[in-house]
């Protein structure tokens, strides 16, 4: 008989770097919703002096244009590179 997989449950483990290498989401789609929500988080804690804000607004519209160009592996990996920035300056 088939098991029955709760999406919710799932999806949580796989943020949580449940599967497969750990802190990372295999998948693009996964990659640029934790990327994102995770940059997100790291704006907020940017000061403003320490980030270039037309550098990052720079990045921002080339992960929103890959986004539109459907090339979801692309603006998965520019989010994290942008976060992993901030976190520098931060």
């Amino acid at each position: 008989m088939g098991q029955v997989v709760w999406l919710e449950a799932h999806r949580r483990r796989r943020l949580a770097g449940g599967e497969g290498s750990p802190g990372r989401v295999a998948d693009p789609f996964g990659r640029l919703e934790l990327a994102v929500r995770r940059l997100d988080e790291a704006l907020h804690l940017a000061a403003d002096d320490t980030v270039e804000e037309l550098e990052v607004a720079s990045e921002l519209r080339a992960v929103t244009g890959a986004v539109t160009g459907r090339r979801y592996l692309d603006a998965a990996t520019r989010a994290e590179r942008l976060l992993a920035r901030l976190r520098r300056t931060s």
